[in-house]
């Protein structure tokens, strides 16, 4: 139920600006109109701006969709 939003290459959820010291790039073309994250879905994006395949190209995801685990 967030609300995310892309300006100028910068992320905000809820109108706040994302604190993320980790991203090298940000390309300050992307843009993404405010858009609710529906219920039981997240909002993915990588950390390599440049180059990631994520959600700012094709959308929500549905959580029971994310497979992962951890890595020692």
């Amino acid at each position: 139920g967030q609300t995310v939003a892309i300006q100028d290459g910068v992320v905000y959820v809820d109108g706040r600006p994302l604190d993320e010291p980790y991203v090298k790039f940000r390309n300050p073309e992307w843009q993404l109109d405010a858009r609710i994250v529906d219920p039981g879905n997240v909002y993915i994006l990588g950390d390599n701006r440049g180059m990631s395949m994520d959600e700012h190209r094709f959308g929500q995801t549905a959580k029971n969709r994310i497979v992962g685990g951890m890595f020692r």
